[in-house]
């Protein structure tokens, strides 16, 4: 997430600018404020798109289904790889872009979190989705209230590995300016 708010110098500064606007006189978040925090939590919802946490899940097929021309069978595993599904050009217009704003304008919420099931959807969703968005929020807004980011290497490019988690290949340098 830092690294796409620094290399989207713009979208860092529209964000802290809805942080100024919610937390006035520059004081602290508070849980209260998790849902004015709207413009921050598009940017989390977008940077999980973008680079998926968990490389995807399986599921079994609970019935025969055919899908993009295969036959699937009752019984089978099936995996979905949430770095490709989620930058799939028939779910999103220009897949590869860091766009926040993509996620202003839900018509439907549902339809939403099938197309980003970074914390899983259903009965087997993340029992901690709501905790783990409320503590990202909130201290997002805490840095981008206080701190200007930007790369310590403006020349660094992000290329990432996938291991348990996705992670970036190489260490990731930022330097936090203080704002005021």
């Amino acid at each position: 997430m830092f690294y796409l708010l620094c290399t989207h110098p713009d979208i860092q500064i529209k964000a802290q600018q809805h942080v100024d606007s919610i937390l006035e006189n520059g004081r602290d978040p508070t849980l209260a404020d998790f849902e004015k925090l709207t413009y921050l939590q598009h940017i989390i919802r977008e940077t999980l798109r973008l680079y998926p946490v968990t490389v995807g899940t399986i599921r079994e097929a609970k019935q025969n289904f055919h899908f993009k021309g295969y036959d699937v069978p009752k019984d089978s595993a099936v995996l979905m790889l949430w770095s490709v599904y989620c930058h799939s050009p028939e779910l999103f217009d220009k897949p590869d872009e860091f766009i926040p704003e993509r996620f202003e304008q839900v018509e439907n919420e549902n339809l939403m979190l099938f197309k980003t099931p970074t914390f899983g959807v259903g009965n087997r969703s993340c029992i901690g989705k709501r905790f783990a968005m409320i503590e990202a929020t909130l201290s997002l807004a805490m840095l981008l209230q206080r701190y200007q980011m930007k790369l310590s290497n403006p020349e660094y490019v992000m290329k990432t590995k996938v291991l348990v988690t996705m992670q970036p290949e190489e260490d990731l340098f930022i330097t936090f300016a203080k704002r005021f």
